[in-house]
């Protein structure tokens, strides 16, 4: 089931990347910040994020679309040799999370599918 998670987020990730590629302003393009306002309103919500918390996960994804943008489009677009590489963000993101949460609450991320 994580797995099925994480495929179907790299892949929507992808698709607005790819969709992004002309943009070369160092923000992320609008579908991009929609994603990461998406995210953090729906972690704010299901993890009770204090509002430092939720400026830090919103910089966080930011950074980390940004950083999978860059190794997408290092990759020529090519979105399975870039998978590895992408993994690796998302395991970093991961574990910046862990230190912005609470155990608590990285415990119910984990468990809940919130990612």
């Amino acid at each position: 089931m994580r797995t099925i998670f994480f495929s179907a987020l790299i892949i929507i990730i992808s698709l607005g990347i790819c969709e992004a590629q002309t943009s070369t302003n160092s923000s992320l393009p609008p579908r991009q910040n929609t994603q990461v306002e998406s995210v953090t309103s729906r972690l704010t919500q299901q993890l009770n994020l204090s509002p430092a918390q939720k400026d830090q996960v919103t910089v966080l994804y930011q950074q980390s679309l940004q950083q999978i943008q860059q190794v997408v489009e290092s990759n020529n677009n090519d979105k399975h040799l870039a998978n590895d590489q992408i993994q690796t963000l998302i395991q970093q993101r991961e574990t910046s999370l862990q230190v912005i949460l609470t155990p608590a609450q990285f415990n119910l991320y984990r468990t809940s599918g919130t990612k």
